[in-house]
Order: structure tokens, then C-alpha cells, then sequence
């Protein structure tokens, strides 16, 4: 094969292209290809270990190309950049009927049994960038909540209100890691950090093939299939190639499809030989996550931007606009899990859809307000 991109065009064998592909092999291999191409790619992620998806690679460009200053490549001012408010994203609409000012036990319920879903709704009430994008392509939507909305923490998978069906994680995965990977490769390392529910996820995990004391879940086997740099690498004829195979793995390999080591089944993780790769290897960063409540609060106070003139006293604040926990003195904050009462003082049309992201987060309350 010419390349692994393409089928169109077949080497015929002793024709003069074997030859020059032959040839070029050849000095690639002499020149350390084996070696480099194991090398994870740099610039997947930024230094917090979040995968940069090709929408914000897009945003980037042609922000820099407008002249403006983000830190110089993928910083942590990078990421302030990324996650900073934009004016145009929230504006609010008309918000579908749901029980917004319920406990969040009442409202989960709500969102995740009435129809058409409310937590859709809510998200279309208070961004006027989903809106216009998706006016005529429901399906995107759908993939585009699901994704990048999910994996930011702004919406719950559960929520969806329909099965997620392979199509719809393959678009959910290109939106949010980019369409250079395999749809099913993608789709996997999103759901574990997305929050899917597990019958939604695909199944790449087992049956696990236990292969000469190795262990081998066909997600391994499939990520080897799809790269011929691997299979040359790491032919997978004996212990050691497997072994080598399982240490590349675990330092970046499987992070390289946004595929965090903590997602694989009990069974591999635990395996004595995957222990020992991760004993000789150096682990890749784990991945950002789709975020988790922990601890509790008397009080959260909902805002759509923190200022120093609120005087919220000791409590906590989610700033709406950064989707961002802080302290009332505008310090990072973790979210809560539990909350005595939350306090919307963000628009009507906007609360809605501030209340589907405190849940994707992980909070829960007793009871909401308004000021």
C-alpha cells in the first residue's frame, strides 16, 4: 500500500515505485523512524492535559492572525484565553417549561423524562452561537451537546432525551477532538471523559484477549491495526513486542486518541503485566475531565460574571459566563456536590441552561431561587 490514507493506488510488486518506496523505508528506518514515531504528539493538549479540539484550533488561528496575544502556542494563558467570556455567546430567548426552580433531584428527573428534551432547550434559550449554527441541522446539535458541550461540563449526556447511536458519537467525537482519528478510537476516549452513560459507550473494551500473558481488549488490537508505524514498531509476534506495545500505551499512546488509562476495565488495569509496563514506563498525564462536585455549601450564588462589589459574604459563586466555581472573593474554587440552596441571579432566559451546567457538574440542591 502507497499509504495508509488512501486505497486507490497498489504497489505492484518489483515495479520501479517498490523499489523507490523501498529505498525510502529503508533510509527512514536508518534515520530513527521506529523511535520518533512512538514519540507522542507535543501539541494534542495543553499543560493541564485538555485535549485542544479542532474548533479551538480554528478560534486560535484566526485570533492570532487578527493580532491578538494568547501566551505564545498552547500556555496556560492559552487556556485562560479559550475559557475567557465571549460577548456574543449568551443571549437570552425563551426558555422551555421545566420545574428551573426545583431541587435538583425533581429537575434531573424532569429534564431526563419530558419531551422534547428541556435541557436542549434551555442551551438554545442562552447561546445564540448554537442557535444560528444548528438552525437547520438537529442531529449536529445533538452531536455538538454531547461532545463539546459535555466534555466543557455544560451538559449532561443523560439529557439528550434519545440512545446515542454509533453515528451520532462519530460526529460527537470529530466535533470534539478533531476527524484525523477513527470515528470508534474517538468516540471511545470521549464517552469515558464526557460523562456518557455506559450503554452508550462502545464496546471496545472487551471481549479482553488475554494474548501470551499480555492483555489485549480489542481497543489495543484496533489502535495497532490503524497505524502500519505500529505494527512495524511492534509486531506483536512475542512477549517482548507486546509488552513494548503496552508500555507505549500507557506513556501517551492511548492519550493520543483522548483515551485516559483510568477508562480501561478493572481487568486490564489490574493485569500483572500492565503493571509492571506502568512500573517501567512514565504514564501520561491523565486527560481533563468532564467535572465532579465534591463537598458542600450553604449557599451557591449563580452570576453571570463575579465582581469584587458583590459581598456574598463566604459564600460560593459559579460564574456562568466562564462556567467557573469561585470563591465570593473571585479566588478558583471547586465545585460543591451538595448545596443547602442555589440563587439564580443570572437573566430568566439564561438560568435554564445555568442550572443543566451546575448538574453536569455534578452539584446538587435543595432548593433554587431567585434574588
Amino acid at each position: 500500500m502507497l499509504s495508509k490514507h488512501q486505497d486507490r493506488i497498489r504497489i505492484a510488486p518489483r515495479s520501479p515505485l517498490a523499489k523507490l518506496c523501498a529505498d525510502y523505508a529503508k533510509v527512514m528506518l536508518a534515520n530513527g523512524h521506529a523511535s520518533a514515531s512512538a514519540t507522542p504528539y507535543g501539541h494534542r493538549a495543553l499543560p493541564s492535559g485538555r485535549l485542544v479540539t479542532a474548533a479551538e484550533r480554528r478560534r486560535m488561528l484566526d485570533a492570532a492572525r487578527r493580532g491578538e496575544d494568547f501566551g505564545g502556542g498552547l500556555t496556560p494563558e492559552a487556556e485562560i484565553w479559550l475559557d475567557a467570556p465571549r460577548a456574543t455567546t449568551r443571549s437570552p430567548a425563551t426558555p422551555p417549561e421545566a420545574p428551573w426552580l426545583a431541587g435538583s433531584e425533581e429537575l434531573a428527573q424532569a429534564l431526563i423524562t419530558q419531551w422534547p428534551p428541556p435541557a436542549i432547550g434551555a442551551l438554545l434559550a442562552a447561546r445564540k452561537d448554537l442557535r444560528e449554527r444548528f438552525a437547520t441541522d438537529e442531529a449536529g446539535l445533538k452531536a455538538w451537546l454531547i461532545g463539546p458541550e459535555a466534555l466543557a461540563g455544560r451538559f449532561d449526556p443523560r439529557f439528550l432525551g434519545e440512545a446515542i447511536t454509533p453515528d451520532l458519537a462519530a460526529r460527537a467525537a470529530a466535533y470534539a477532538l478533531g476527524e484525523t482519528l477513527d470515528p470508534e478510537l474517538a468516540a471511545y476516549g470521549l464517552a469515558g471523559r464526557a460523562g456518557w452513560p455506559p450503554a452508550a459507550r462502545p464496546t471496545l473494551d472487551a471481549p479482553t484477549i488475554m494474548a501470551r500473558g499480555v492483555p489485549f481488549p480489542r481497543l489495543f488490537l484496533k489502535l495497532w491495526e490503524a497505524r502500519t508505524d505500529l505494527q512495524k514498531l511492534f509486531p506483536l509476534t512475542g512477549l517482548k513486542s507486546r509488552f513494548g506495545f503496552l508500555r507505549w500505551l500507557i506513556g501517551g499512546g492511548l492519550a493520543e486518541v483522548g483515551i485516559d488509562v483510568a477508562d480501561l476495565p478493572a481487568n486490564v488495569r489490574s493485569h500483572p503485566a500492565w503493571r509492571l509496563a506502568v512500573l517501567m514506563s512514565r504514564p501520561a498525564a491523565p486527560l481533563a475531565r468532564r467535572p465532579q462536585g465534591h463537598g458542600e455549601a450553604r449557599r451557591l450564588h449563580v452570576v453571570e460574571t463575579w465582581r469584587p462589589d458583590l459581598a456574598l459574604g463566604d459564600e460560593v459563586v459559579f460564574e456562568a459566563a466562564t462556567d467557573r466555581f469561585r470563591t465570593a472573593a473571585g479566588d478558583p474554587a471547586a465545585p460543591p456536590a451538595r448545596v443547602a440552596q442555589v440563587v439564580f441571579a443570572t437573566d430568566p432566559g439564561l438560568a435554564p441552561a445555568d442550572a443543566v451546567a451546575l448538574l453536569a457538574q455534578g452539584v446538587a440542591w435543595r432548593s433554587a431561587a431567585r434574588p
